[in-house]
């Protein structure tokens, strides 16, 4: 509602307050000259700017969601999300065990969450992510191929069994294996389609960007040895934490793979490729 009201002369005091050389953060990986690089980074950059201070990032502002809806006119091509929002990315050891509670209960064939969705017949594909690419990360669970258009039964599945987990727990020799799969990717250095070099950056611009100058988050020994000593009923308090009784907020929107949009013509090869090309970190 407020970018109709900036003018351009707005748009030039913010890109020379926060676009300024002392907020860069330059990143190097591999074998090589460091100092040929901070020669060339002082020459054709940074010797244009006088030192300041560096800027922090602002404080965090809640956000807030509404449910979206918007449904297809192809019977069984509905997408159906939920998001619960929790904590903040500077908690590393709570952001991992979030990646690895996200396989247990949902990516492994034998997930709770994804064998619930499957039988209740609500969709094809349910996948887990989650995203702790910025201050605030999110987990987020996707049903592709739905033909439901009522949210309230995905909730009432997903809430049933994040209360079962949260009553219960979860198989320790199951936990434990996606652990040592995690473990076993980041000594082999096997990121997928990520490059080494990618993966360690991203790794390190998430303290870097919030004001820890530090390593913490590349430290990933320290961060699998704390997770390896979460017993059961730290296991179920976490749960109950970050999903129950943590901030929670639903975004729940059905998102037609084809859409006919109401007011000029098909937008399903626009959504088609939206989604194709939406990549969502992981740690693998």
């Amino acid at each position: 509602d407020n970018i109709p009201e900036l003018d351009y002369n707005e748009f030039l005091d913010f890109h020379r307050k926060y676009y300024h050389g002392s907020n860069a953060t330059f990143y190097f990986y591999g074998d090589l000259d460091i100092n040929k690089y901070l020669e060339f980074l002082d020459k054709e950059y940074l010797c244009n700017f006088e030192k300041r201070d560096r800027l922090v990032s602002p404080d965090f502002q809640p956000q807030s969601y509404e449910d979206i809806v918007v449904e297809s006119e192809k019977d069984g091509d509905n997408i159906m999300e939920v998001m619960y929002t929790y904590g903040n990315v500077l908690d590393f050891e709570k952001c991992l065990f979030m990646d690895i509670l996200c396989d247990a209960v949902c990516n492994v064939e034998d997930g709770q969450i994804k064998e619930e969705i499957i039988k209740s017949g609500l969709g094809s594909m349910v996948e887990a992510v989650n995203d702790d690419s910025r201050y605030m990360p999110y987990v987020e669970i996707t049903v592709k191929g739905s033909k439901e258009k009522d949210l309230n039964k995905f909730k009432e599945i997903i809430e049933k069994c994040w209360e079962d987990i949260a009553e219960n727990g979860i198989d320790q020799h199951k936990l434990q294996s996606v652990i040592n799969s995690y473990k076993f990717f980041t000594m082999e250095q096997d990121f997928g389609y990520k490059p080494v070099g990618l993966f360690y950056n991203l790794l390190l611009h998430r303290s870097v960007m919030y004001g820890q100058d530090n390593f913490e988050s590349m430290k990933m020994n320290k961060l699998f040895d704390a997770i390896e000593k979460i017993d059961v009923k730290e296991t179920v308090s976490l749960i109950k934490n970050l999903i129950l009784w943590g901030r929670v907020q639903w975004l729940t929107p059905v998102i037609p793979a084809l859409w006919e949009a109401k007011a000029g013509g098909s937008r399903g090869q626009e959504i088609e490729t939206i989604l194709a090309n939406t990549v969502k970190p992981r740690l693998y």
